[in-house]
């Protein structure tokens, strides 16, 4: 029997939106601005957003990976689906 294959990335890379589409999933990049948290991407702040806020604030963003635990999670969900990791 063969085994599924599930791509994955973060939102860290260029045109997940493009990605998503053609099925690949991912785990989302944090994001602080004044002080609130955000998860980039898809979710809470678009890609256009991100750099409308960055040419518009005074105090820069900060960005974060996402967590080991986040990628746990997203791995165990695949493994769930019957997924093999390699």
């Amino acid at each position: 029997m063969a085994n599924k294959i599930a791509v994955l990335t973060d939102t860290g890379c260029d045109r997940i939106e493009d990605l998503v589409k053609l099925g690949v999933d991912y785990i989302p990049l944090y994001i602080t601005f004044d002080g609130n948290n955000y998860i980039k991407q898809v979710k809470d702040v678009s890609v256009e957003e991100f750099y409308d806020r960055v040419k518009t604030a005074t105090i820069h963003p900060k960005t974060s990976l996402p967590s080991v635990m986040d990628f746990v999670d997203k791995f165990n969900e695949y493994l769930d689906k019957g997924c093999a990791l390699k």
